[in-house]
C-alpha cells in the first residue's frame, strides 16, 4: 500500500508525515490496511486552530469525511 497513516496516529505524526512527503492529504487506514478515510492539511490546521492538542488527537478523530 502507498504512503498512509494509521487511524491511531496522532496529529503530530500525521503532520510530520505530510511534511516528509510534501503532500496535502493522506489516506487513513485501519489495522487491516483498509481505507478508513482521507485526512487533509486543512483538517490538521483546523484542529490546531480549534485548540486541539497535537499529541492527543488521532487521525481518525481529525479526518472530515469518509472517502
Amino acid at each position: 500500500m502507498p504512503d498512509r497513516v494509521a487511524t491511531t496516529d496522532t496529529l503530530d505524526e500525521v503532520a510530520r508525515r505530510m511534511r516528509e512527503l510534501l503532500v496535502a492529504f493522506l489516506p487513513v487506514c485501519d489495522e487491516y490496511d483498509e481505507l478508513h478515510e482521507i485526512i487533509t492539511l486543512h483538517d490538521v490546521r483546523a484542529s490546531v486552530g480549534g485548540g486541539g492538542h497535537p499529541a492527543n488527537l488521532t487521525a481518525a478523530e481529525l479526518a472530515a469525511d469518509p472517502p
